[in-house]
């Protein structure tokens, strides 16, 4: 299954898992932006239109997955 031109928005701060998920979505023919932390996904989403966002519900800091969350923009 291909989800060429797809727009991914991963937020995850394990580098193994964020790499990981990185690397399967762009194989598939995805368009990945990884972000490390929330502050990297929430500048991330405030400039860019993502299809979906792949969110890690326990990030550090203060910029939590909820921070993350547009209605327009569905999440997992």
């Amino acid at each position: 299954m291909l989800i060429n031109h797809l727009k991914i928005l991963i937020v995850e701060d394990e580098p193994a898992i964020g790499d990981l998920l990185k690397l399967h979505f762009s194989d598939l023919g995805a368009q990945v932006t990884l972000a490390n932390d929330g502050h990297q996904g929430l500048s991330a989403i405030q400039s860019n239109v993502f299809d979906i966002a792949i969110l890690d519900i326990q990030l550090p800091g203060p910029v939590s997955y909820t921070h993350l969350t547009l209605p327009t923009t569905p999440y997992v």
